[in-house]
């Protein structure tokens, strides 16, 4: 955050018809340190902020030139910004960004929230070396969160990553005991949401479908998981039941009336072809997994024109209706190293080429 104390004492001075010999002599400091207070070279020492503010007759903010609401806004900006940079995997300049506004802004909770869990590559990753490394400054964080912050989703963030710190130091049953805090599947606001209306109203029906877009393509997520984590199962069995998994998925939604299967199927396919990327899975299976994926992510976009609750749900969690051209963005852009490397292979770069158009 900027501060404009400078240029607030200078245009108070002026206002006062006052030199800057004048007011050095009043606060008992040099000229020179007034001066250079003007052309922002240094700051006031904080112990003549107040003296400062009094003698102009102003509160110590407008003397500093913090406007929270303005504040606000610039923090909204940046952090829509940041989240921007993470929709279109430009990782690196994510973390350049919301590393640089930590400095700026060390005081909001948002700016920490989104530091600290950049840093730590995300709720689903348990990287024990990077916590570890981390312990001190998370843990400050998420203690100065949790006694200040009244936002609950930033609060429980907090609570989330205190058991992964204690998890990571092997104090696992002091995790799961701040998790078991938690609320459950049924207390999230959107099957509140849902019970909050009479079953036969367009409210009711609303809900109930992004409730089931949300859960369903969750569960196919998951779903993939438990095939993918199955054990002593080589890499091409679990993608062999995998895929079978999806491809049921595309058979059902192919069926009149199940149209809205495509974000259920997508979850899955892109699941799976994110698994075998970072497995160490053959280009072909890579390729074939993507080109499903692809397939789900148009059926996506050209339900959204038609459907405005499918179009709402792709809005809200991707921030954009044409799923598909966000995909391929997605992989196009991606700096992640994996996906720059399969952007050299000619199949896979084939794959992606065909849906461009």
């Amino acid at each position: 955050m900027r501060l404009n104390i400078g240029v607030n004492i200078k245009r108070l001075r002026c206002e006062k018809n006052i030199t800057q010999e004048q007011l050095a002599k009043i606060l008992n400091i040099s000229s020179a340190a007034v001066s250079k207070w003007e052309h922002g070279d240094t700051y006031p020492d904080i112990a003549m902020i107040f003296p400062i503010a009094h003698f102009f007759n102003v509160s110590t903010d407008d003397l500093m030139g913090y406007n929270a609401d303005h504040v606000s806004t610039e923090i909204d900006a940046i952090i829509k910004q940041y989240k921007g940079k993470i929709i279109k995997g430009k990782f690196t300049e994510a973390r350049a960004l919301i590393s640089q506004v930590r400095k700026d802004y060390p005081n909001d909770y948002r700016i920490m929230h989104h530091y600290m869990w950049d840093i730590a590559s995300g709720c689903a990753d348990n990287n024990a070396s990077i916590l570890i490394k981390h312990n001190a400054e998370f843990s400050e964080i998420c203690e100065c969160i949790l006694d200040g912050c009244n936002d609950e989703h930033i609060r429980l963030e907090a609570m989330t990553m205190k058991s992964k710190l204690l998890h990571a130091i092997g104090e696992t049953e002091k995790a799961l005991d701040i998790l078991s805090d938690f609320p459950s599947w049924y207390q999230t606001a959107g099957q509140k949401s849902e019970q909050l209306f009479a079953k036969d109203t367009n409210e009711f029906r609303r809900q109930l479908r992004l409730n089931l877009y949300e859960l369903a393509s969750f569960a196919a997520n998951k779903m993939i998981k438990v095939y993918w984590y199955t054990e002593e199962r080589s890499i091409q069995e679990r993608t062999s039941r995998a895929e079978e998994f999806g491809d049921t998925l595309t058979q059902l939604r192919q069926k009149p009336g199940n149209e809205a299967l495509c974000l259920i199927e997508y979850s899955a396919f892109a699941e799976l072809a994110s698994k075998l990327t970072f497995s160490g899975g053959a280009i072909e299976d890579i390729a074939r997994c993507l080109d499903k994926q692809l397939v789900a992510a148009r059926a996506c976009s050209e339900l959204a024109k038609a459907d405005d609750i499918v179009g709402e749900y792709l809005k809200k969690n991707y921030q954009t209706e044409d799923f598909l051209k966000w995909t391929l963005d997605l992989h196009f852009n991606t700096e992640q190293k994996h996906y720059v490397y399969l952007r050299e292979n000619p199949l896979y770069l084939s794959i992606l080429k065909k849906y461009q158009n």
